[in-house]
């Protein structure tokens, strides 16, 4: 009877190790339908290794054509999409990002610009000086509603001097872009969904938008973007 429980016991343990290693992870791909950029969730295993992910990711997809937009990218373009990777006055986008950010007990943090992107992310500033209330951008305040405005404009404009007429029209043959190093459950800002905004503003009008004003883009966006 002793020796029963204890197999019992053991097969429980195994089976719930079982379940704790299959816990699923949340991830986004965004895509654009009737007008509007939509996030789709999938959901895939827990694995350290983003180019996993994105591996499951993509079986998760299916046929359905997406393109990575990061830094683990399979495609050259997806690569050089990354905020990582995309120039701006001599830095790169993602630092510009950084350094626009006003927080409760800090910042703007315009050291950020003239550091390297992984060590402007692991800043201890980051931690310590609370939420972000506002950003701050070539001389005009941006609130943080619509969430996302601030950096979709940013992105859109950098990206906007890199995409040629031919790589504008491949974008148009993708059904979903993913970033795999976006976590949904802590961050919002996502470099998928402003490529995401990119391909409706040329299925819709031919062409990546110029705006005359923040105020402008802003009620675009809030028009556009659904997710």
């Amino acid at each position: 009877m002793l020796i029963k429980l204890r197999l019992l016991i053991s097969v429980m343990m195994k089976r719930r190790k079982g379940e704790k290693s299959m816990k699923k992870i949340r991830r986004v791909a965004f895509t654009t339908t009737n007008g509007v950029v939509e996030g789709v969730d999938f959901f895939v295993n827990t694995v350290k290794d983003k180019r996993e992910i994105l591996k499951l990711l993509r079986e998760e997809i299916g046929s359905q054509k997406s393109m990575e937009i990061s830094s683990f990218s399979d495609e050259e373009l997806g690569k050089a999409l990354s905020a990582f990777n995309i120039p701006y006055n001599g830095t790169c986008l993602e630092c510009v990002f950084q350094a626009a950010k006003v927080f409760e007990k800090g910042g703007p943090y315009l050291e950020w610009l003239s550091m390297p992107p992984k060590e402007v992310k692991k800043d201890p500033k980051k931690k310590t000086s609370g939420k972000v209330i506002k950003y701050v951008f070539e001389g005009e305040t941006w609130d943080t509603d619509p969430k996302t405005a601030f950096y979709d404009y940013i992105y859109i404009n950098a990206v906007k001097d890199l995409l040629n007429e031919e790589e504008l029209k491949n974008i148009l043959e993708y059904k979903y872009f993913t970033d795999v190093a976006l976590n949904p459950e802590v961050s919002t800002n996502c470099q998928a969904r402003s490529m995401a905004l990119i391909q409706l503003m040329v299925k819709k009008y031919g062409r990546i938008l110029d705006f005359s004003s923040k105020e402008e883009f802003i009620e675009f966006h809030k028009k556009h973007v659904k997710y």
